[in-house]
């Protein structure tokens, strides 16, 4: 018998074997380290990872990108429904938002008529009606408005245009053109003209409401 192949032999090359093994360390294999590594990638791309400084995101119930400052989380990105900017003034109200340029008619749902966050309501129309005449001059000065007192956010009120409508008027002839004894040339002379602005005004057919921001 071959002295490699005695069952002595064979049992001490196994035990040796064994000996050997059990120093080495287990290496990972290359799949096993690419697996990690794929893991790890998607984990932060989800926004589960760890992250070294997570920052504050406020829920936006609204949608309207601006975020209620009284509900908050600490995340390394932005969960669903929650927004970076957190000065939203009525979550509940899409209409209302810092920056808001627009007006309205109708309130909030909490009755308030500031739509842009600035702490108060802003009346658009405030000026009233109005036109004045100056002889004179021959001239006037028309402003459409409200009639009356300013109704306030919300409010129905009579609205009145006003404008300044420019017509001729024949002048009199001066004294010279005119005969001794009064009478009316025969000649018939074409008498000067000249043109004066006057007030026209009129009403809406319905009441407008006042609008607020």
């Amino acid at each position: 018998m071959h002295p490699l192949r005695s069952p002595f032999a064979v049992r001490l090359a196994l035990c040796a074997l064994a000996a050997a093994c059990a120093r080495e360390p287990e290496r990972p294999k290359r799949q096993d380290l690419e697996f990690l590594q794929a893991e790890q990638t998607r984990a932060a791309a989800s926004g589960t990872g760890e992250c070294q400084t997570p920052a504050s995101f406020y829920a936006d119930a609204d949608g309207d990108g601006f975020g209620n400052p009284a509900r908050s989380v600490k995340s390394c990105k932005a969960p669903e429904g929650y927004v970076s900017d957190g000065t939203d003034c009525a979550d509940d109200e899409p209409r209302a938002f810092p920056g808001q340029k627009e007006y309205f008619h109708t309130p909030r749902p909490d009755g308030s008529y500031d739509f842009d966050c600035d702490g108060k309501a802003s009346i658009r129309l405030t000026q009233r009606a109005a036109c004045e005449e100056d002889p004179a001059a021959r001239r006037c000065q028309a402003t459409s408005g409200w009639d009356g007192k300013v109704p306030d956010c919300g409010q129905a009120g009579e609205w009145v245009w006003n404008e300044c409508r420019t017509e001729l008027v024949a002048d009199a002839p001066p004294a010279a053109d005119m005969p001794a004894d009064g009478q009316a040339p025969a000649v018939s002379i074409p008498s000067p003209q000249k043109s004066v602005s006057h007030c026209w005004s009129g009403k809406l057919g319905w009441k407008k409401r006042q609008l607020c921001r």
